[in-house]
């Protein structure tokens, strides 16, 4: 399987991780720390996966899902959001603006790698 992901997350032992997920399964990975890097690397990436932190370096992922949802060209490409905890961004609010899974970290490494597989492998089928 090839793809490519965006990554958006400013922890860079998350990146790290996220970097080796992707290489095994075969995915290039892009990566932006702040929702302006997101915004300019949307352009020329074309991911297939885009994971984004609830917390960037410039402000709340939530608010990246929302830049990526209004790029009509991005409507159906499976977002991933993670959270720190329960509770700290609403599941039904990033569900509403198009987010695919959220994922509270810590997260396990093969149950993460398992849900990227499946929107890499079938797109379609994961986002309404």
């Amino acid at each position: 399987m090839s793809g490519n992901a965006l990554i958006v997350e400013s922890n860079d032992m998350l990146v790290r991780m996220y970097r080796a997920i992707f290489s095994a399964l075969d995915c290039s990975v892009v990566h932006a720390r702040t929702r302006e890097e997101a915004r300019r690397l949307l352009r020329g990436a074309s991911p297939n996966l885009i994971v984004v932190d609830e917390r960037l370096a410039d402000g709340l992922g939530i608010d990246a899902v929302r830049e990526i949802r209004m790029n009509r060209d991005f409507l159906k490409t499976p977002i991933i959001a993670t959270i720190s905890r329960r509770g700290s961004v609403e599941d039904g609010d990033l569900r509403a603006l198009g987010v695919a899974s959220v994922v509270t970290k810590p997260w396990q490494f093969s149950a993460f790698s398992q849900l990227a597989k499946n929107y890499l492998n079938n797109p379609s089928a994961v986002v309404s």
